[in-house]
């Protein structure tokens, strides 16, 4: 779905392309990623069942997202340690590490 999003590219189930470890964090996308974009003569279709659930994903992640739609640091239960890393770059600990010496002075 990110790569859809992100970088307009739409891999079919049944693709040999593959996402290692390392080009993750977590479940997402690395924020570094460099995508490469290989065209072929192969045109990507879909069929009925896997547009239906292909927009079924988008529209699942904008009601996601706009339950989310606003950053809640003051709340640690809000926001899970993998959004941290997305929105900080910092684990949860590092950021309150962070916060808590910057009050200190």
């Amino acid at each position: 779905m990110e790569l859809l999003v992100d970088h307009g590219l739409l891999i079919a189930t049944d693709s040999n392309c593959r996402i290692c470890n390392i080009h993750l964090n977590g479940d997402h996308l690395r924020h570094d990623l460099k995508v490469s974009r290989v065209f072929s003569k192969n045109i990507c279709s879909l069929s009925e069942n896997e547009t239906s659930l292909l927009l079924s994903e988008l529209l699942d992640g904008i009601r996601n997202f706009r339950k989310k739609s606003c950053l809640n640091f003051d709340d640690e239960s809000y926001l899970t340690d993998e959004d941290y890393e997305v929105w900080t770059g910092w684990t949860k600990a590092q950021f309150n590490t962070f916060l808590l010496h910057n009050l200190h002075h």
